[in-house]
Parts: C-alpha cells; sequence; structure tokens
C-alpha cells in the first residue's frame, strides 16, 4: 500500500537475519492484486512460522472487510479457535460473496483494468514531480514516497502538519480555525468536514470498539 515493494534480495536478507531465530514472520500484503509486482513471502523458507495475510480490501472493496489468511496448520487452527470464540468473527455472507466474486472471471477482467490504470496514474504523478526536482522511484500499487527536505517548513506550516498527525479532533480544531479565511466553496466543504468527523465520533461511541476483520 506504500507504493514501496520487496524485492527478491531484499527477501533474502530479511531470512538471513531471521535464519537462526524462533521469530513469528507477519506479512500484511494490503494491496493484493492490485499492485503489479509480483508476491513475495517468507513462506517458503520459514513454513512453519511465517502468517502470510492478503487484504481483499483494495482488489474487492473495502465493505467486504475480509483477508486471506495462510499459514502452517498450528497456526491456522489455533486463530480459528481463537475467532470461534471471541467477540470478533468474519461474516459467513460476506465470505460466501468474496468467494462468489473470487471464482468470477468479470472479476479478474475488472481488477486487471484497475490496476493498470492505477500504476498510469501513479506513473504519471511521479514523472510529473520528476519534471519539477523531485525525484521518485519506481513503484507499484496505490502510493508513492514523496521526499521532503527537513527544515524548510515554515513555523505555520510544522504546526499545521503538527495538527494533522494527532487525533481527529485536533484536525477538526485546525478546520475550524481555517473556517474564517476561507472563501465560500472552502466552507461549505468543511462544514461537511466536521459533520462527517462528529457522526464519525458518534459510530465509534456506539461501536464500544474498531472494527476487526
Amino acid at each position: 500500500m506504500t507504493g514501496v515493494t520487496v524485492s527478491s534480495s531484499r527477501l533474502d536478507q530479511l531470512g538471513d537475519v531471521l535464519e537462526d531465530s524462533d521469530t513469528l514472520v507477519i506479512e500484511d500484503d494490503g494491496v493484493g492484486d492490485v499492485s503489479a509486482a509480483p508476491p513475495q513471502s517468507l513462506g517458503g523458507r520459514f513454513a512453519e512460522r511465517t502468517i502470510h495475510i492478503l487484504s481483499l480490501s483494495k482488489s474487492l472493496g473495502p465493505d467486504l472487510r475480509l483477508a486471506v489468511l495462510s499459514s502452517s496448520a498450528p497456526i491456522v487452527d489455533q486463530i480459528q479457535s481463537y475467532r470461534s470464540f471471541s467477540a470478533g468473527w468474519t461474516s459467513r455472507i460476506l465470505q460466501s460473496a468474496a468467494a462468489w466474486l473470487l471464482r468470477d472471471p468479470a472479476t479478474w477482467q475488472l481488477i486487471g483494468e484497475a490496476r493498470e490504470i492505477y500504476q498510469q496514474r501513479r506513473d504519471a504523478l511521479a514523472e510529473a514531480l520528476s519534471e519539477r526536482g523531485i525525484p521518485i522511484p519506481p513503484g507499484q500499487g496505490l502510493c508513492l514516497w514523496v521526499p521532503v527536505v527537513s527544515g524548510t517548513i515554515r513555523d505555520g506550516d510544522a504546526r499545521r502538519t503538527q495538527y494533522r498527525r494527532q487525533p481527529g479532533q485536533q484536525i477538526l480544531r485546525l478546520a475550524k480555525q481555517s473556517y474564517s479565511s476561507g472563501d465560500e466553496h472552502t466552507q461549505r466543504s468543511l462544514r461537511g468536514s466536521c459533520r462527517c468527523n462528529r457522526a464519525g465520533s458518534r459510530a465509534v461511541k456506539g461501536s464500544g470498539r474498531s472494527p476487526r476483520l
């Protein structure tokens, strides 16, 4: 999801570091088939202690809130046992919907088209930034890394950046502070944003816990 992929050589280096340990390896592939990069995993090297999680949110849709987990039989059995007797569970209806989509050839055609479009947009943005003196390394997926020169941010911008790094309530406070200086269109957008933030806060308070896969 970051736009940076793990190469085969980098994977080998990580494997060498983990060779003489019993560390549990958890691989989280948040992009999945949306990225054109080939999948990489240490499961072939450490099958007994590697958990690979392939999210379906980017390829099939976030509303499914599903991922495919693969690991050794003991680990999978332990996870299934925990989820069967815990407060979180995975909807069988959503699982069936995802399984149907994965078996449908039209799904893979749409994913392939989306993958090409996302890559074209990413490459176009990277090219535009490079033309303006901001080199962007090659990558896949939905995001790209933009280098930021340290010490060039003005104090006001730094304060805004600090606000954005804080919880949503401070982002809302920043929006209110900027409200009076914005034009009519900006004010309408901020009003809508504030309403969404309040609704989201009510939903989180009502649920009592964060959503789980």
